[in-house]
């Protein structure tokens, strides 16, 4: 049975096996070695699913080609009749570029899943703020470095399945259970969004953020500017995921307590939990954003539910 999601969302059907898996660069170009296309079109042949790999297209310093190329690249996915998901083959930045010119209207007749993270997520935002659901998901070029779980879980929800999702608690978590809509993704890239047309409304939200390779008093001034724009205190939950690779050589840990700080301060018994498999390392969970989900914190465990329509 395939997930809820919120009023006014629209989930895409599940993909099925007379269905492709396009991939599509929208942001830096892909790596040199084709090792991810393979990953990608076995991963897909496993469930019966036909992968379409990428027309080979110049760069344009270290993007996919310039934004209209990025773009004429999806529309010649979208032009074919039998994709259903369009698969991102890699973040780091180039999604931002899209938004303007992003074609909307022939994305909400077609249909597909978008299925990407970190930098993808500027896209995801925007399909979420146009009524449309996406995954925030493991993309391609780190399929090699992805736990099998986490891809397995990816499986599930394109095939139309709701799976549970049951992790360790972490000691400064803030216990409670909330139901409500799914949202998030990249800590950088969501804020850089706020007070553009492409935002949505995170109010009553479930938030989860991730990030990477940022010192921990940038990811205090991106929680700030986070609660400015949206206070805290009018989240309904919280999903911290990894906060890794420091620059700095910060541990996570100490990150975890600089966030759970900020959250007890400006949010005082907001329920959030710590260290959720989502982000930038090989437990990458696939998050369906817009989706209804009912979140569990207890002493000695969190359990995220995607509920079934």
């Amino acid at each position: 049975m395939a997930a809820r999601v919120g009023k006014g969302i629209v989930v895409p059907p599940p993909v099925s096996p007379n269905h492709s898996i396009a991939l599509w660069a929208p942001a830096f170009a892909p790596p040199k070695a084709a090792d991810y296309q393979q990953a990608a079109a076995k991963w897909c042949q496993q469930y019966g699913w036909q992968c379409l790999l990428p027309t080979a297209s110049p760069t344009h310093h270290a993007f996919a080609g310039t934004p209209h190329e990025r773009l004429e690249q999806l529309q010649n996915i979208l032009n074919r009749s039998n994709v259903g998901a369009i698969w991102a083959i890699r973040g780091g930045y180039g999604s931002y570029q899209l938004l303007p010119d992003f074609p909307i209207e022939q994305w909400r007749k077609k249909r597909p899943w978008l299925i990407g993270f970190s930098d993808i997520t500027a896209l995801q935002l925007y399909l979420l703020k146009q009524g449309i659901a996406s995954l925030h998901a493991p993309m391609p070029a780190v399929l090699a470095q992805t736990q099998a779980t986490s891809l397995r879980y990816l499986a599930m929800f394109l095939q139309g399945k709701v799976p549970v999702y049951r992790t360790e608690a972490h000691p400064l978590q803030q216990e409670g259970e909330v139901k409500g809509s799914l949202i998030g993704g990249n800590l950088a890239v969501l804020c850089s969004l706020i007070g553009t047309p492409f935002m949505p409304d995170l109010r009553n939200q479930i938030l989860f953020i991730e990030e990477v390779g940022e010192h921990s008093y940038a990811i205090d001034r991106l929680l700030h500017q986070l609660h400015y724009a949206f206070p805290l205190n009018h989240l309904r939950g919280l999903i911290v995921g990894s906060m890794s690779r420091s620059p700095d050589g910060e541990t996570q840990e100490y990150i975890y307590r600089r966030i759970a700080e900020i959250v007890r301060q400006k949010a005082p018994g907001l329920p959030f939990c710590l260290g959720f498999p989502v982000g930038h390392e090989p437990h990458n969970y696939p998050m369906l954003q817009g989706g209804m989900v009912r979140l569990s914190i207890e002493a000695h465990s969190c359990t995220l539910s995607f509920l079934p329509q």
